[in-house]
């Protein structure tokens, strides 16, 4: 099923607090007139349906100097019931987001459902990229006397400076795979915040789940593993190899998580709580 289950077995309490995958295909123009069949599709299994438009700038180079232009992107949103999962669908891509998660097989299989209902209501044949992203809070019982170098390595830890109070600390790894880069951050926060890294909050606040507001120093470990299709090219389409790589990038970021965790410790106070 994934490194961590084949090593350790069920994690009563994994501390995953966000997950999103996304896939990427060519451009589909058309995409609006889709909406009404994809919803129906899928309003089983996500019932809430919204939409909202975001702007942003474009920046065009040209040999006289750049043109800035405001574009809007057209953002489709389905829901479950609970607002604990959902969708976004643009006319380039499918994200599926979840701020519940058991194991790492129901959240790609839940994510397969999806693809397969928007590929063939749309006919996408091909795909360009492939992203897994998944956010861990490492968040210590301060009651028990646990502190933050209890769970992860030292060398992930901010360091100290004599007479100044640490605000917050990010730190960046980036790795090359077979697939493609996995970027692996560190965000040290000192407390009063939430376990959302910044750039994805915007996202995940879509989802009705309350964020805690966490009042003791804490860790957010954020994994991101990126394929995609080189020189502009495409993939063929067959959701069967595509769950395949998605679970062979989880691997590789599963066994990154555990270089960056005192395994025997961390594993074991997730496993039986």
């Amino acid at each position: 099923m994934g490194v961590i289950f084949d090593k350790y077995g069920p994690i009563a309490n994994p501390p995953i607090v966000y997950s999103l995958v996304k896939l990427g295909y060519p451009t589909q123009t058309s995409l609006k007139e889709f909406i009404p069949s994809i919803q129906k599709e899928l309003k089983a299994e996500y019932p809430i349906f919204d939409k909202r438009t975001k702007q942003g700038l474009e920046i065009i180079q040209r040999n006289d100097g750049q043109t800035l232009n405001t574009i809007y992107t057209n953002e489709f949103l389905f829901f479950d019931s609970n607002r604990e999962r959902g969708i976004l669908l643009t006319e380039e891509s499918i994200i599926f987001h979840s701020a519940t998660y058991s194991n790492f097989k129901d959240f790609i299989q839940r994510f397969n459902a999806v693809v397969d209902i928007v590929t063939n209501v749309l006919g996408i044949s091909h795909y360009t990229s492939l992203g897994i992203r998944q956010v861990d809070a490492i968040l210590p019982d301060y009651a028990k006397n646990e502190e933050l170098s209890n769970y992860i390595k030292q060398n992930l830890l901010p360091f100290e400076i004599d007479g100044l109070n640490k605000i917050s600390s990010q730190q960046v790894n980036m790795y090359q795979t077979e697939y493609g880069p996995l970027i692996f951050k560190v965000h040290w926060r000192p407390g009063n915040d939430v376990c959302i890294p910044p750039d994805l909050r915007d996202l995940s606040d879509l989802l009705s789940t309350e964020r805690e507001v966490i009042p003791r120093p804490f860790a957010i470990l954020d994994f991101d593993h990126i394929f995609s299709v080189p020189n502009g090219k495409v993939e063929a389409l067959d959701t069967e190899q595509l769950i395949k790589l998605a679970n062979k990038m989880h691997d590789i970021s599963s066994m990154a998580f555990l270089e960056a965790i005192n395994e025997e410790y961390a594993i074991g106070q997730w496993k039986n709580d």
